[in-house]
């Protein structure tokens, strides 16, 4: 009876897979460009100029810092709170 059920349902499992991979949606997606050769390092460069980290490091002489580690005051505020004193200075 143990091994009746057992066997049910491995047989069910592998049909089941069956089915999947005979009536599994096809995935209609955007088709990759293929990229040969010298295009490669074209390609590579484009898509760095496209990213944003490179737009924000493109631009030159910005006021907002990027990140945490890029601002003077907050590390200076840091800095403060590590050493327990909360006043400016040294």
């Amino acid at each position: 009876m143990f091994l009746s059920g057992v066997l049910f349902v491995a047989v069910m499992l592998a049909a089941a897979a069956a089915a999947w991979l005979i009536a599994r949606p096809v995935r209609r997606g955007r088709p990759r460009p293929r990229v040969y050769g010298a295009h490669r390092a074209v390609a590579a460069a484009a898509a760095l100029e496209r990213h944003p980290a490179s737009r924000a490091r493109a631009q030159a002489g910005r006021t907002v810092p990027v990140g945490p580690d890029d601002d003077a005051e907050f590390l200076l505020m840091l800095d403060r709170l590590i050493s327990g004193n909360p006043e400016p200075g040294e």
